[in-house]
């Protein structure tokens, strides 16, 4: 199986309002669209985008589901930035049959790839903001992954 992740766009500073209602800057929503429209090849097959019920994530999965012509949007809080890791593998085995985007936050993003590919979330994949990994696994479980790439948005900020 293929594991599709994305960490949201840009968005406003830390402290500018709660965390949970941060929203995309203008130069984060160009950010993503972007990146969709490059990996618009790689993400086709994308059946349902799950995503951190905090508005920057929300807004991110809407413009991919827009762009890409998902019709199934999830929030799931196993994905918000303070959640661990290892409660996210029930949620990718929950999926398991269905072609799933993950769209998350720094540093959750990067600790979930660890703990999938090296067996360990203290050892995180660096990730910018509206970058995209895939990690290709038989099965959701520590250490059983293989990151077989990550996409920088071609748009920088």
């Amino acid at each position: 199986m293929m594991i599709y992740l994305m960490r949201h766009g840009l968005a406003e500073p830390f402290g500018s309002r709660n965390d949970e209602l941060r929203e995309l800057t203008e130069a984060g929503r160009n950010q993503v669209r972007a990146q969709f429209i490059a990996s618009r090849d790689r993400l086709l097959q994308i059946e349902q985008i799950v995503h951190s019920p905090y508005l920057r994530a929300r807004q991110t999965a809407q413009i991919g589901a827009e762009l890409l012509g998902v019709e199934r949007l999830l929030a799931d809080d196993r994905l918000v930035p303070e959640a661990d890791p290892r409660l996210a593998l029930e949620l990718l085995e929950r999926d398991s049959d269905t072609t799933t985007l993950y769209v998350t936050h720094n540093p959750f993003v990067g600790k979930l790839i660890g703990l999938l590919c090296q067996g360990d979330s203290r050892q995180p994949e660096p990730m910018d903001t509206a970058m995209l990994a895939m990690v290709e696994a038989d099965w959701p479980a520590a250490g059983l992954g293989r990151l077989r790439g990550k996409h920088a948005a071609p748009f920088r900020t």
